[in-house]
């Protein structure tokens, strides 16, 4: 068969039948040059045979077989040792994809870029245009019921906002082949974010990207998915405090009604800044539209698709994003006090539970919230120490030595 242009990789495991819908997705591609490698995660179902079974029927689809690795890094490795296309796409088992979603991602890769990459360009060759790619996506339930769908704000990529974000989930984002081995590949993560990961490395090489305003993807939300069961590992520490019970009297002091109100308004605050100051260096585009128009309908005002976004435009997303919060809902619902070990000074600690993958990783999510949510944080610990100043021993910030440690 001769070359493809776009391999796509799909791991699956015990799939059945329901893998059915997923490979017709990607078979209605307006887009025809590609090859579909489902990778078999030693599945012991019917999986395997249904997918021969249409491999048979349409030539590009091929059947890859491995040992059980419970983990979706390795399967996809294995897809990319075999993979013969030009640029790399991922689809989950669960998810499909809208008719234009490759030429979308094409188009994008040639055309569409940041900015914001370095150049280094980690393994992929000279030219205009993009690097990785990634579009918009609607989320739907086990019922088929639309959960979430991604915005405008969701698709404004920057290096900073990608390391307290994982933003794109593997079946929205294809890239050029060879950027994964140049940085060392899919690694297996045992906390599940294993593409938040990968896309932080290249990012960190200089990958340039590129983001498309068009929903061309619907992802399985809910269920008992590894999207539901991420672990939540480091902490950013909020305050030390003598016990559990002072910690506790504390945690509820910071949701008292007047408290969170405030919280939430240094949030916004916070929130707004950041993105004002990321849009002031002229690295925050507007994503691009399939066909490389606009950035959408009624937005000229706003500027033309892969041009940067003004901070009067940033803060107006900003708004609109926070709008629906509930105001009435309690700040930070999942903080964590746990005991310290008497060899790190005892007592307890609040933390706020990070969303990242290793120990290197959670240090930079802390360095980006101290310096972009210091608003909230600085008012939180002052709440927190002022809550515990009502008991005797020890409380307040944790010192830079007690963050060490942690």
């Amino acid at each position: 068969m001769p070359r493809p242009a776009v391999s796509v990789i799909c791991p699956t495991y015990n799939r059945s039948s329901r893998i059915l819908p997923t490979l017709r997705s990607v078979r209605a591609q307006t887009y025809p040059d590609w090859e579909l490698l489902v990778v078999s995660d030693g599945s012991s179902d019917d999986t395997d045979e249904i997918v021969t079974g249409y491999a048979a029927v349409d030539p590009r689809v091929r059947l890859l077989r491995t040992s059980r690795q419970g983990h979706p890094a390795p399967v996809r490795e294995i897809g990319l040792t075999q993979a013969r296309g030009d640029v790399i796409a991922y689809l989950d088992h669960d998810d499909t994809w809208l008719p234009d979603h490759l030429a979308v991602l094409v188009d994008a890769l040639h055309h569409g870029s940041s900015g914001t990459g370095s150049g280094a360009r980690a393994g992929a060759g000279a030219g205009a245009g993009a690097d990785v790619a990634a579009t918009g996506a609607v989320r739907v339930g086990p019922d088929g019921t639309r959960t979430s769908a991604t915005g405008l704000l969701d698709l404004l990529w920057h290096p900073e906002l990608q390391i307290v974000s994982p933003f794109f989930e593997p079946s929205r984002v294809a890239h050029r082949a060879g950027l994964t081995e140049a940085v060392g590949g899919w690694r297996q993560l045992d906390c599940g974010l294993e593409d938040w990961d990968l896309w932080l490395r290249l990012a960190d090489a200089g990958a340039r990207f590129a983001t498309v305003d068009a929903r061309t993807v619907v992802l399985e939300d809910g269920g008992p998915s590894r999207r539901t069961r991420v672990p939540r590992r480091h902490h950013h520490p909020l305050g030390h405090f003598p016990d559990l019970r002072s910690a506790a009297r504390a945690v509820a002091a910071l949701r008292a009604a007047e408290s969170a109100a405030a919280i939430r308004d240094s949030a916004r605050a916070d929130q707004i800044a950041w993105y004002r100051d990321l849009a002031a260096t002229g690295e925050l585009r507007w994503p691009l539209q399939a066909g490389r128009g606009r950035a959408g309908p009624g937005r000229a005002e706003r500027g033309q698709a892969g041009e940067p976004v003004s901070p009067a435009a940033v803060t107006e997303l900003v708004e609109q994003a926070l709008g629906p919060v509930d105001q009435t809902a309690p700040p930070w619902p999942d903080l964590v006090v746990s005991r310290q070990p008497a060899d790190q000074g005892g007592g307890a600690v609040i933390g706020l539970p990070l969303w990242c993958g290793t120990p290197e990783h959670a240090e930079r999510v802390r360095e980006v919230l101290r310096h972009r949510q210091e608003r909230q944080l600085g008012l939180a610990s002052r709440l927190l120490r002022a809550a515990g100043n009502t008991t005797a021993g020890k409380s307040g910030l944790l010192t830079s030595s007690d963050k060490n440690r942690r």
